[in-house]
């Protein structure tokens, strides 16, 4: 089935690039909270991530 994936890697490439760009903000954002030390601001990050 060549005609269905052109359809089908819009969403996949789509997905990867969203969520790579969503990991790559969550190390930005966990680098910036362990600079101040609170490390119950980055377990309560780090469970958000994780509940998704």
């Amino acid at each position: 089935m060549p005609q269905m994936s052109p359809m089908l890697w819009v969403p996949i490439t789509m997905f990867v690039q969203v969520s790579f760009l969503s990991f790559v903000f969550i190390i930005y954002f966990y680098g910036y909270v362990s600079m101040f030390d609170q490390q119950s601001a980055s377990v309560s990050v780090i469970k958000s991530v994780m509940s998704w």
